[in-house]
Parts: structure tokens; C-alpha cells; sequence
């Protein structure tokens, strides 16, 4: 009966709503039971896709550890997996484009986070159209909301992440429009009620 009635109310609700809640269930499917991330991730996070290149070789991947450090001067910082290809890349080209898409392109999102650039050409793979930087030599997303391209000034190894300090060398502004978001809680009859309601399976998160 609750179950019932939960996926009947899922139906009602927007479709961006719907989008966010079936990558939830998804997310939270992936992740042991942690105190820490359940706190750290208590509040949404936007999710962007971060494209860099290097000798001809490039990669996409979401990211949603990212924030503006500095207006003066402007500084961008990213956290990637330590042992990932994107992060291989950005120390080996010392540039990434932070894009900024809308929810939207959910499924390309999920994609682009659930297969590895070593082996995928991700851009092919999701349709995305890109264009080359007008600041540092990487490809730029066409059809993003908009993108900060940036020279890596620092880099930190912290743990089992990378912290990548951009200084922002160019900036480009289209338009805007609801962002995807990641949220980690647990409203499992709910996020049961959508798995089965949608019947999605969950993405590996590879970098």
C-alpha cells in the first residue's frame, strides 16, 4: 500500500525531480553505509563535467567537489580520483574546462561517469559536441551552459582525491537552466518505490 502510493506520487512530480531522485537511488546503491558521507553530502551538490587533453588524448568525467576559490585573482578548484584517467591528464597537460550542463543531459552525465576515457571515446559515446578551448588547449562542450577554462597553478594530493587549483584563463556564458545535483540520503522507501517505477540500473562512477 505505501509503496503504492509512493510511486503514484513519483509520477506527479517534475520531471527534473524525478531525474534527481532516480540518480539518488543510484548513488546510493553504489555507496557502503558511511556516517561521514551521509554529513558531508547532507546538502546538494551540482554536478559539472570536467574535459582536459593532453598529446592528442582526451576525457570527460562528472565532478561535483568543485568551487570558486578567488576572484582576484580568479581561481577554480576541482577534486578528481587520484588513480583516475582524468587526473592523469590534467597533471600531464596542466589544463581542464570546468562545464557547466543542465539536468537535462542526465543520461550523458551517467555515462560519462560510468566508463572509463582510456578505453571510450566518452564525447562519441554521449553525443556531446565540443569545440576546442580559446584559452588552454582542451575541448570545450558546445551545448554547455557555460564553462570556465583553466591553467592548473597547484596541486594537491590529498588522500585518495586530487585538488586541482585552476587560475581561470577564459570564461563563457550562454544561458542558464536547472543544474543536476547529487544528494546523498536515505529515503529508501522512496528511492525503492523510483527503481521500480523506472527500472534504471545504477552507474560505477568510473572516472
Amino acid at each position: 500500500m505505501a509503496r503504492t502510493l509512493l510511486q503514484a506520487l513519483l509520477t506527479r512530480l517534475p520531471h527534473p525531480v524525478q531525474r534527481n531522485l532516480r540518480l539518488l537511488r543510484q548513488i546510493i546503491q553504489l555507496r557502503p553505509e558511511s556516517t561521514y558521507m551521509r554529513v558531508a553530502y547532507s546538502t546538494p551538490r551540482q554536478v559539472v563535467l570536467i574535459s582536459t587533453r593532453h598529446d592528442g588524448a582526451e576525457n570527460i568525467w562528472p565532478v561535483d567537489a568543485h568551487t570558486h576559490l578567488s576572484f582576484e585573482p580568479k581561481l577554480y578548484g576541482i577534486a578528481a580520483n587520484r588513480t583516475g584517467y582524468g587526473a592523469e591528464l590534467v597533471r600531464r597537460s596542466g589544463v581542464f574546462i570546468v562545464n557547466f550542463v543542465p539536468a537535462t543531459w542526465e543520461k550523458a552525465i551517467l555515462l560519462c561517469g560510468n566508463v572509463s576515457g582510456r578505453t571510450v571515446d566518452k564525447f562519441a559515446a554521449a553525443g556531446l559536441r565540443k569545440e576546442d578551448g580559446e584559452s588552454v588547449d582542451a575541448p570545450r562542450l558546445a551545448d554547455s551552459l557555460g564553462a570556465l577554462e583553466c591553467r592548473v597553478q597547484q596541486t594537491l594530493d590529498l588522500g585518495d582525491h586530487t585538488f586541482f587549483i585552476g587560475e581561470v584563463t577564459h570564461q563563457v556564458l550562454r544561458t542558464n537552466a536547472p543544474r543536476l545535483h547529487h544528494l546523498d540520503v536515505r529515503l529508501e522507501a522512496m528511492a525503492t518505490a523510483w527503481e521500480d517505477h523506472s527500472g534504471s540500473p545504477p552507474p560505477t562512477g568510473r572516472g
